[in-house]
């Protein structure tokens, strides 16, 4: 009488998380065809995680592409740590490419959530100002738009932390921001144009990291004033009451 596996997917899930946890992608990859008959999303999830944690971006894409083959199509959290690899590796252009395929239907993406591409929206955002491509990380966000793509204010956020004034230098800020700057010429203009944008009935909410990103932007440059106007005005601006944080800043 033949017997079935003598674990399912739930621990096999546990263990590959475990190893995701310490860098062992070998591992992790190995776990994962050994166990190929019980596996489900979540199994795929933890091994890309051990590649992401590598920067082992190769074997990621060839994860997608095989358990793609398998008709177990990836979600955001796989597709996002597929581009965080290319983060890892210093392979931002490689980045850019996974996010063209992604956004060309390639594993069926077409139907993911607003969730899920707001949460590869973040990682190829990451992914660009790691690199400190604060123009590409801008086109990322640009593109997803253009593409009728509804994303939450998370990768706005993410835009907002890796363009503050600590990161990008003003005298970089018309190439870093292009059009989205739209004639601003320093850090701080361009979020709050960004965070203007965010408020408008129709878009994404604006919410506590969005105004705090704004605020610190102008503390850092010791622009107070509008720092000060900005605390006042963001429960009618933003519809967001200012925390600790951001009347710290």
């Amino acid at each position: 009488m033949a017997q079935g596996p003598l674990y399912g997917a739930k621990e096999v899930t546990v263990l590959l998380a475990s190893l995701a946890r310490r860098a062992l992608w070998r591992s992790a990859v190995t776990l994962l065809f050994t166990a190929e008959e019980v596996l489900d999303l979540p199994c795929l999830g933890a091994a890309l995680q051990a590649c992401e944690k590598s920067g082992q971006w190769q074997m990621a894409l060839m994860l997608l592409e095989d358990f793609s083959s398998r008709r177990l199509l990836p979600d955001g959290g796989a597709l996002a740590s597929a581009l965080l690899a290319t983060g890892r590796a210093g392979a931002w252009q490689q980045g850019c490419w996974i996010l063209k395929m992604v956004r060309s239907g390639k594993w069926n993406t077409k139907a993911l959530p607003k969730a899920e591409w707001s949460r590869v929206a973040t990682a190829a955002v990451s992914v660009c100002g790691q690199q400190r491509q604060w123009r590409m990380a801008t086109q990322v966000l640009e593109v997803l738009q253009q593409d009728g793509l509804q994303l939450t204010v998370v990768p706005f956020n993410a835009w907002m932390r890796w363009t503050r004034p600590s990161s990008a230098h003003d005298e970089l800020c018309n190439q870093a921001f292009g059009a989205r700057a739209r004639g601003a010429f320093s850090a701080w203009e361009a979020h709050m144009k960004v965070a203007e944008e965010l408020s408008v009935p129709g878009s994404c909410v604006p919410d506590q990291i969005t105004l705090n990103s704004v605020v610190q932007s102008c503390a850092e440059i010791a622009c107070w004033e509008a720092s000060l106007a900005l605390v006042k005005a963001a429960p009618s601006w933003l519809d967001v009451k200012p925390d600790a944080v951001s009347l710290a800043a």
